[in-house]
């Protein structure tokens, strides 16, 4: 059932990586990132659960209110922390966080090519985390993501030679 879900988080991975837009990309991932808590939850990924959560939160808030340094430190400690204590795969459990919390720093970049880049090295240390809890459909999705982000950014700079 895990990776079914993940399944459905994929297609929304691979639309937002095709995104042009900000809000368009963090709005995919609104859904992307439901369904990745939820696949998280039945795997027993409980650090991967809590950070979806969190992110969820996290781009509510920088879609809807002003995106400060404060609710950046704010949202790093809320990841961090429930992070490490829900934390049962050791070290490799600390990779999401960290990619996780790469985003949340950097998500209220304007530049599009330089949040796909973020996104793309988030879901590179993603990729271990999911590999370790079974979560292959996700493993692939990353891989998947990383490739989408890529085309996106190919895209986004043709465009605008154009």
């Amino acid at each position: 059932m895990g990776n079914i879900l993940s399944f459905a988080a994929a297609v929304l991975l691979v639309a937002m990586g095709l995104a042009k837009t900000r809000k368009k990309m963090l709005t995919l991932q609104l859904g992307q990132l439901t369904f990745l808590g939820l696949s998280n939850i039945v795997l027993g990924a409980y650090t991967g659960a809590v950070l979806n959560a969190v992110s969820i939160v996290r781009n509510v808030l920088s879609l809807k209110v002003k995106y400060t340094w404060t609710l950046k430190l704010i949202l790093t400690a809320i990841l961090i922390g429930p992070g490490l204590m829900a934390n049962n795969h050791g070290l490799l459990g600390v990779l999401p966080i960290i990619g996780t919390t790469l985003i949340t720093c950097f998500l209220d970049v304007e530049n599009v090519v330089k949040l796909k880049t973020v996104y793309i090295i988030s879901q590179s240390a993603w990729i271990f985390y999911d590999f370790a809890v079974m979560n292959y459909v996700s493993a692939a999705t990353d891989a998947f993501g990383i490739v989408s982000n890529i085309i996106g950014i190919v895209t986004v700079r043709k465009a605008a030679k154009e």
